[in-house]
C-alpha cells in the first residue's frame, strides 16, 4: 500500500495526499532542484570522505611509537 498518493494541480505542481490524511502542496520544479542539489552536496561530502579514508589509511602504516 502506498504511503501517499498524487493528484496533479497543474504542470508544475500536484496535491500529495499522505494516508494519515494530511495534505501538502509540492511544487515539483522545487522538489527536483532540491534533490539535485541534494546529490550535488553527497557527491562533495563523498570526495570528502574518500580524501580523510586516504589519509587515514596512509597514518595507518606509519610506525607506531
Amino acid at each position: 500500500m502506498s504511503k501517499f498518493t498524487l493528484e496533479k494541480i497543474d504542470a508544475e505542481n500536484v496535491k500529495k495526499i499522505d494516508t494519515h490524511e494530511s495534505v501538502s502542496i509540492v511544487n515539483i520544479p522545487a522538489l527536483q532542484k532540491q534533490k539535485d542539489d541534494l546529490e550535488k552536496q553527497i557527491a562533495v561530502m563523498q570526495q570528502q570522505l574518500v580524501q580523510i579514508n586516504e589519509v587515514l589509511d596512509e597514518y595507518k602504516k606509519l610506525p607506531q611509537t
